[in-house]
């Protein structure tokens, strides 16, 4: 599914800095073992050539960390793993309580960021629900809505393909290019559901986008009903986001 990537969470940030903190965390070590100064260039450039392999590895898994590559799970693995081993190697040369205690920590948050990261990865506004490769008609539940640029204000109706309470994803009758914020506007047993959203995701060709909602503050009030109304209801009706095989 040929899907750009338009909002990450906080959660995707917090892996990439978590993947640089596995480099700096090796380069420390070097720096430890060595008993040197961090601005020694010699150490440095001897420490990227050795482990140049072991960049290439944190590189990638940033890269495919920011597009949300389904491939980005085994690289997570991939980096933590062989921080793991190379600090057990640098800790038989030079034993440290403190880099045990760091590396217990890095393992730790690497198990959590992780299960948060598959989490995100199957949020509906990234997700459209469909595959190229299946008609898109018929739809088992067919939930008519319409999308709307909120400055040009161009729109165009289309189906809910993929929900939940965090956004969902609509796939379009005929493709419109619209901005970063989109109100959602979904026809339900008669009634009419509004809800401003954020562009998280596109699919190509502007035929899909994923949409992710913000939850309004205690303070905010309306008379219009909004995304979780319908959610709630939809919910309660045990409607699921699927296509008739």
């Amino acid at each position: 599914m040929n899907v750009k990537i338009y909002y990450r969470s906080p959660v995707i940030w917090n892996l990439v800095l978590f993947v640089f903190f596995s480099f700096s965390f090796l380069v420390l070590q070097e720096i430890y073992v060595n008993i040197t100064s961090i601005m020694n260039r010699e150490l440095l450039e001897k420490f990227a050539l050795s482990h140049s392999w072991y960049i290439g590895l944190c590189l990638v898994t940033m890269f495919s960390l920011m597009a949300l590559k389904k491939s980005s799970k085994g690289f997570i693995i991939g980096v933590v793993l062989s921080t793991f081993v190379l600090t057990v190697f640098n800790l038989n040369q030079e034993f440290s309580k403190m880099i045990l205690v760091i590396l217990f920590f890095y393992l730790l948050i690497a198990y959590y960021l992780y299960q948060f990261y598959k989490m995100d990865l199957y949020e509906p506004f990234y997700n459209p629900g469909f595959s190229d490769k299946l008609l898109f008609e018929p739809m088992l539940k067919k939930i008519e809505c319409e999308l709307m640029d909120s400055k040009s204000k161009v729109s165009m109706k289309g189906y809910l393909t993929n929900w939940s309470d965090q956004g969902c994803f609509v796939y379009l009758n005929e493709p419109i290019a619209l901005g970063s914020q989109i109100t959602l506007k979904v026809f339900f047993e008669g009634h009419e559901f509004v809800q401003i959203g954020n562009l998280a995701s596109k699919r190509k060709g502007n035929l899909g986008y994923g949409l992710k909602f913000t939850l309004p503050s205690k303070k905010e009030k309306s008379d219009i009903m909004g995304w979780w109304d319908f959610f709630d209801i939809i919910e309660q009706m045990g409607y699921e986001p699927e296509l008739l095989t």
